[in-house]
């Protein structure tokens, strides 16, 4: 589920998905996440999903000011291509460090398991 935090009393509004995980585009409570990862607003201020259980997967969220029924696209491979050198080469929200002789290494785990079935096994463990 995509959620939204507002106000001073903390009111909690869906946005996008449900407790049913999966892969499936579509408004409100329609749409279906595997492992939301990260979010992220572009200069349209739309969210930007990151979803980690759906490998390689970017997804757009659009809602209008006016309504809470968001629909979801797929952003081009373009500008996800972009986006995770930017995400890779700066290492923000790095959410792994490893050790090494002394130096440490930021890393992202949706990263690593989608590279590699090593670290896609031992993150799911």
């Amino acid at each position: 589920r995509i959620r939204k935090v507002s106000g001073e009393f903390a009111r909690v509004t869906t946005l996008a998905g449900s407790a049913e995980g999966g892969k499936v585009d579509g408004p409100g409570v329609r749409a279906r996440f595997n492992m939301p990862w990260m979010l992220a607003l572009d200069s349209r201020a739309r969210v930007l999903v990151a979803d980690c259980g759906n490998i390689g997967c970017l997804r757009v969220l659009e809602a209008a000011p006016h309504t809470l029924v968001p629909q979801l696209q797929y952003a081009d491979a373009t500008s996800l291509q972009h986006d995770l050198g930017t995400l890779f080469s700066t290492m923000a929200l790095a959410d792994v460090t490893f050790a090494v002789d002394g130096q440490r290494f930021p890393a992202h785990r949706c990263l690593l398991a989608a590279r590699s079935a090593f670290f896609q096994a031992l993150f799911e463990s």
